[in-house]
């Protein structure tokens, strides 16, 4: 395949998974390829696959780059997570509109469809493979534009608290989205405008600090540093 097209590894496949302690019966990768997208009747589902091992809290899928509205709607009926990569939207948008059949490009990285199934949908940017920067991914996520200004599936859009809730998923349980409150583990960014105004124009210009676990380990004012 082209290399801007939706492919495994670079988030083209649809990669079932299992939270520990099942992990010696992980169920199979199941692909979709994007010129053949599994459509009404036809097209690989990744219900076999946990008809023979058995669904489990925890199962996921990673990508989820090419979904149907069958297939949509095969994973709400599993109870399955996805963990999608709204960056590729924008990374690669071009690349996919230019390789891909047009029939085709409503069903690349969904994220309404999943949202309006009932399905717990999470962020990730796949890094090495995409830009590992949430915030665009999450500017992605709401513009649903290329990097050449192009719409890819606008109806996919989520709103600015849609797309933060992506990457504030709890890693333990991504059902289940963080606050900050007291007693919770300090997993935070310090931010130079409230979130009124970021909502308008959301980026990574905006954070002034990155804690994990209360520890300061991204520091991009030096103000902060030093106190």
């Amino acid at each position: 395949m082209g290399r801007d097209r939706p492919r495994s590894g670079q988030g083209g496949e649809l990669a079932l998974k299992r939270r520990p302690p099942s992990l010696a019966h992980t169920s199979p990768p199941v692909s979709a390829s994007p010129r053949h997208p599994p459509h009404e009747g036809g097209g690989k589902a990744p219900y076999p696959a946990f008809a023979g091992a058995g669904g489990q809290r925890g199962d996921r899928i990673e990508h989820a780059s090419v979904a149907s509205d069958a297939l949509v709607a095969e994973i709400a009926l599993l109870n399955l997570t996805v963990v999608t990569q709204p960056n590729f939207v924008s990374e690669r948008g071009d690349g996919y509109l230019a390789s891909i059949p047009r029939e085709d490009w409503p069903y690349l990285y969904r994220l309404r469809a999943f949202r309006q199934a009932g399905v717990t949908l999470a962020g990730g940017t796949d890094a090495p493979f995409g830009a590992a920067d949430p915030w665009a991914a999450m500017a992605a996520a709401i513009s649903r534009r290329t990097a050449g200004g192009r719409p890819l599936s606008p109806q996919e859009a989520l709103s600015p608290e849609e797309a933060l809730n992506l990457f504030l998923a709890d890693p333990h349980d991504l059902s289940r989205v963080r606050h900050i409150e007291v007693g919770v583990v300090a997993d935070l960014c310090l931010l130079a405008q409230d979130w009124a105004a970021l909502r308008e124009d959301i980026g990574s210009a905006a954070v002034r600090a990155t804690l994990i676990g209360g520890q300061l380990v991204h520091p991009a004012d030096p103000v902060v540093m030093a106190r």
